[in-house]
């Protein structure tokens, strides 16, 4: 038995039932087709007993009967399609949301997204198509089924034609595919040029030789895809042309050497030839959904590698609502042990690590953590929060050791701000005290007519200054109330006086309500704020005790 291929695989989350009432559908608008063409066919070949407002009667009920048959096949088939498409982009996404966030970088967000908005559109694109051939396949065989009972060898001869026909375009459909292949890798890199372009839109403009080199590059990318795309449309034209010319000289047979072979009356010779034009449109149908069939099994093949390799990057967390050992949220000691990081290798370089990592934070300790560039502070923080996946040693939180089963119960006590944080235009989480409580805390951060929630729980604005978006950022993540309080140098664009009000008075307010604050700063001035810093040095961690006075 021939191997499923990505895109028959995807399609079986269709439902049984709902396939096989879609496909008994497509036979009875094929069939009445064929009804049209037989009624048709008998009153041309033989006038004497034909009854005009008969037929005409049958031929408008057999055309009501395609209507209503086709129009279900059409809107049931989409409805399902995209039914299995909507649950793929929602296992995926959950499945994304599930891995490691050193996982998520090796796979790249680019990726991610083509898969989830490009490679999805693609089949949901091609869906009308593939059913016009699906339809046009069951024509054809319901249409030579009749030609047979017509005559036999212009069954035969018509059958071999469509089957040579049909199997060339299938051989040079598969070459077609590495072409596909070839544009759509080189679609993404053309893709990742633009996005550098773009995101880097303030570079580029102050550095014409980069701006040049990147229309260079730009260029080169795209000479390769369209050269890849001209291929591919090359050969897609060449198997339209080949499949046309292959049914004219079918034709051509069938009305000038097959009365030779097989003599037979005038009468036949008419249905056979019209039967013959009548499917030809089928054929051409058939031809042109070959190429569009080549497009949606390249992106079903994107999904389903995109699937297997979030598959391959570690177990899976543990399944929302799945019973899992929570950690104490009123928890006494938050202790590393042996902690060990080593980023990936990068050609001949090992990867920056970090460790053995042993400390211990105190509930409502408030420890800075400082150090170089480079020196591993933002690497702590994302092991520390549970978003990299320590590679030795272990987190604890009193006597409870933090695993993949309860590592989300323990992210959800961490409110975080990260160096490269995101802001969401939309608060998707409305905290206790409802849409006051924001507006409090917006006003707590001096962004009061700067921006505000709308009735949409919409952010009326994000076009904000860089030490604005970081209060906004700190504001939600406080908004949040979780007893872990984690922040990567988030004071760093904050002007003069708000930030001798973060250090002075936010700070110690948010220890006084018993918050465990660990935070990387650089603010050697407000170092006495904290009870500890922890100084990092290639990766290690070096103590320096006690307050300052």
């Amino acid at each position: 038995m021939a191997r499923m291929t990505e895109f028959q695989s995807l399609l079986r989350g269709v439902a049984r039932p709902q396939a096989g009432r879609l496909l008994v559908l497509s036979a009875l608008a094929a069939l009445s087709n064929v009804g049209v063409l037989a009624l048709l066919n008998s009153a041309a070949g033989d006038p004497s007993m034909a009854n005009g407002t008969r037929d005409l009667f049958l031929v408008v009920i057999m055309v009501a009967i395609y209507r209503i048959a086709q129009r279900a096949v059409m809107v049931g088939a989409a409805q399902e399609v995209e039914a299995v498409l909507h649950r793929t982009r929602l296992a995926l996404l959950d499945r994304v949301l599930q891995i490691d966030l050193q996982a998520l970088d090796t796979v790249g967000a680019g990726e991610i997204l083509a898969v989830l908005t490009r490679h999805a559109q693609t089949i949901s694109d091609s869906l009308t198509v593939l059913l016009v051939g699906v339809q046009s396949a069951l024509l054809i065989v319901v249409v030579l089924l009749y030609i047979a009972t017509l005559s036999l060898p212009a069954f035969l001869l018509t059958a071999a034609f469509i089957g040579v026909t049909l199997a060339v375009q299938h051989a040079s459909g598969r070459m077609a595919q590495a072409n596909l292949r070839s544009a759509t890798a080189g679609e993404a890199g053309l893709f990742g040029i633009l996005r550098d372009c773009l995101e880097g839109f303030k570079e580029v403009k102050m550095h014409r030789p980069r701006a040049q080199a990147l229309l260079d590059a730009l260029s080169g990318q795209a000479q390769a895809v369209a050269g890849a795309m001209g291929r591919l449309r090359r050969r897609t034209a060449e198997q339209f042309v080949f499949g046309q010319a292959s049914l004219l000289i079918m034709l051509g047979a069938m009305v000038l050497l097959e009365p030779l072979v097989a003599p037979f009356t005038s009468s036949v010779l008419i249905r056979v030839t019209t039967s013959v034009l009548f499917v030809i449109g089928s054929v051409g149908l058939l031809v042109q959904s070959v190429p569009v069939l080549a497009q949606a099994e390249n992106a079903a093949a994107s999904i389903a590698g995109l699937r297997r390799q979030l598959d391959s990057l570690g177990p899976a967390a543990t399944p929302a609502g799945a019973p899992a050992a929570t950690p104490n949220a009123a928890f006494q000691e938050l202790a590393l042990e042996g902690l060990r990081f080593r980023y990936p290798t990068q050609g001949d370089e090992p990867g920056f690590a970090i460790g053995p990592l042993d400390v211990t934070v105190q509930r409502g300790e408030m420890v800075f953590v400082t150090g170089g560039n480079g020196s591993g502070k933002s690497t702590l923080l994302r092991l520390l929060s549970g978003l990299y996946h320590p590679g030795a040693g272990s987190i604890r939180l009193d006597q409870t050791a933090i695993t993949a089963d309860n590592q989300q119960a323990y992210r959800n006590m961490i409110a975080a701000v990260f160096g490269d944080f995101h802001l969401f235009r939309r608060l998707y989480v409305m905290p206790a005290g409802g849409a006051a409580q924001v507006q409090a805390s917006l006003a707590a951060m001096d962004l009061a007519g700067k921006t505000a929630l709308d009735e949409a729980n919409r952010f009326t604005s994000l076009d904000l200054s860089a030490g604005q978006r970081r209060r906004l950022a700190l504001a939600l993540a406080l908004l949040q109330d979780r007893p872990i309080l984690v922040l990567d140098e988030v004071a760093a664009d904050f002007d003069p006086g708000f930030r001798r009000h973060f250090y002075q008075d936010m700070l110690p307010a948010l220890k006084q309500a018993g918050k465990t604050i660990i935070a990387a700063s650089h603010d050697e001035r407000y170092f006495h704020v904290a009870d500890r810093i922890l100084r990092l040095e290639d990766g290690r961690i070096h103590h320096i005790n006690g307050a300052f006075a």
